[in-house]
């Protein structure tokens, strides 16, 4: 019995360290992956709305900022999310995409 509690414990910690979402150094290769320099502006906005990721386009910078809420462990004492932006020239296609981790201090 007592190697049962261990394990369900090991297990419990296990998960409780596990990340929800993508890291930011991967999302960012993805990102350069599937939304390559020169990619029109209609395809960012599809892509954006397809993750179902919240964004919003920024006339006067050029820029599409997206975030990601609630990227790293369920049981910490941050939250973590992911910002992302994603520059536009005057033609409308993509010159650069930053990928920003960030985190917020929730404990008691």
């Amino acid at each position: 019995m007592k190697r049962v509690g261990t394990a369900i414990l090991a297990l419990a910690i296990g998960l409780a360290g596990c990340a929800r979402g993508p890291e930011p150094r991967q999302l960012k290769e993805q990102l350069r992956r599937e939304l390559p320099l020169g990619t029109p502006s209609s395809q960012v906005e599809a892509y954006l709305t397809a993750k179902g990721w919240r964004h919003s386009y920024l006339p006067d910078e050029r820029s599409y900022l997206a975030g990601i809420n609630n990227v790293g462990p369920r049981f910490s004492f941050t939250r973590e999310d992911i910002a992302i932006r994603i520059d536009m020239d005057k033609g409308g296609r993509v010159t650069a995409i930053s990928v920003t981790p960030f985190f917020t201090y929730h404990g008691r």
